[in-house]
């Protein structure tokens, strides 16, 4: 049972994400390196570091310090239909005011966070506050299994796509929350497209009931197909 909560478990999409983590232990036969950016409180991260102890690391990318809002004012999507009132900047109110009895302020912050990840030693799981942004840097990692991009403003989502998109491996997952359905957040589901467009990641299973898309990079043609019929053939992801 996590100590912290996943904000996922809401929309249905943490066991969907959660199934690309566990599938990284035995489709990869390396030490496994993973990254969430936009933990919310944590529990995604914390169910990664336990069924990955022992075999990799998870590293979770947040300001800890609340949703940053003030970022729609210079997303060109969100600027449109209001900018720091616009969805895309007030998604997480209803969680931190609303249902603050359940989630809340507090829980978000890192340090919060960590106790809760120190008491059950996992230390596979590495905090790093930082703000997504075109300057970020995470040159400290080499290279990703695992990736799910979960910060709600279309810019910010871009940005983090280009941080990491040649740092994940050949076969590693990419899991985008909120750019699906094409109207969830307006500008999330263009985003996604531009993504499609780079041809980096074939399409392994869209769930917009979930506001989930699980990409894969791609590697050589052989194997794609194989894995592809495959796929279609067991029913893959299908939930």
């Amino acid at each position: 049972m996590n100590l912290l909560k996943n904000l996922n478990d809401t929309n249905g999409s943490a066991e969907l994400i959660l199934n690309c983590a566990e599938n990284c232990l035995t489709e990869f036969d390396e030490s496994l390196f993973g990254c969430e950016m936009g933990i919310a409180y944590g529990g995604g991260i914390e169910s990664i570091g336990k069924i990955w102890k022992n075999r990799g690391t998870i590293y979770g990318v947040d300001t800890f310090e609340g949703h940053p809002k003030y970022l729609a004012e210079t997303c060109s999507y969100s600027k449109k239909i209001g900018g720091i009132n616009s969805f895309a900047a007030k998604c997480m109110d209803y969680w931190y005011y609303v249902r603050k009895d359940d989630y809340g302020i507090e829980k978000i912050k890192q340090e919060y966070i960590q106790s809760q990840l120190d008491k059950q030693k996992l230390d596979n799981v590495i905090l790093i506050k930082e703000l997504i942004t075109n300057q970020t840097k995470i040159d400290f990692i080499q290279k990703l299994h695992y990736v799910l991009i979960d910060l709600d403003i279309p810019t910010s989502i871009w940005d983090a796509y280009n941080l990491v998109k040649d740092k994940i491996v050949s076969k590693g997952y990419l899991c985008l929350h909120d750019c699906l359905p094409e109207n969830h957040i307006f500008g999330c589901y263009d985003i996604y497209q531009n993504i499609l467009k780079e041809n980096l990641f074939n399409i392994i299973k869209e769930y917009p009931k979930n506001f989930l898309v699980i990409l894969r990079k791609k590697w050589d043609q052989l194997s794609q197909n194989y894995f592809m019929t495959r796929c279609k053939k067991i029913n893959y992801f299908i939930v």
